[in-house]
């Protein structure tokens, strides 16, 4: 496991939600810059865990 990076799940994550972003409509949206930082904003998001499923729920104590 030692040729592994220490960031290559993190690594796997951006290239996935990269390429889910990188959609015809988004590139024909954006102008260059605005573009730029629309991906960085959605990856942020992504990675953040804001774009994952929510917690399960959980009964409150009787």
């Amino acid at each position: 496991m030692s040729h592994l990076r220490k960031n290559s799940g993190r690594i796997l994550l951006i290239r996935r939600f990269s390429k889910k972003f990188e959609t015809e409509e988004n590139i024909n949206y954006y102008q260059f810059k605005d573009y730029v930082k629309a991906k960085r904003k959605y990856l942020k998001y992504m990675l953040e865990g804001v774009g994952s499923a929510p917690p399960p729920f959980k009964t409150p104590p009787s």
